[in-house]
């Protein structure tokens, strides 16, 4: 499916899609022309979703993946733990 739109972290109750960013990327050395152009963010980072809103805008294909299943961010100690302990061997 094409993205169409890349709307990052929109506010609460805005999203315009049930469809999410869950962070997971594969892309081509093109990215890295469009990162170039990019300013540093107030978090002292090249944003990649940036970049690839930046493509769409230039009419550039931009395909997303439906996956389903467990999927959590590690952001946070507390996401870490939750991660673990979904991957964590079950005892018998």
């Amino acid at each position: 499916m094409q993205v169409e739109r890349l709307d990052e972290k929109p506010a609460a109750g805005t999203a315009k899609t049930e469809w999410n960013n869950a962070g997971l990327f594969a892309a081509g050395p093109m990215l890295f022309d469009y990162l170039a152009k990019l300013e540093v963010s107030p978090r002292g980072e090249l944003e990649l979703p940036s970049a690839i809103a930046q493509m769409i805008r230039g009419r550039r294909v931009v395909r997303a993946v439906d996956m389903r299943g467990f999927w959590s961010d590690v952001g946070t100690r507390e996401d870490l733990e939750v991660a673990r302990a979904f991957f964590k061997p079950k005892r018998k």
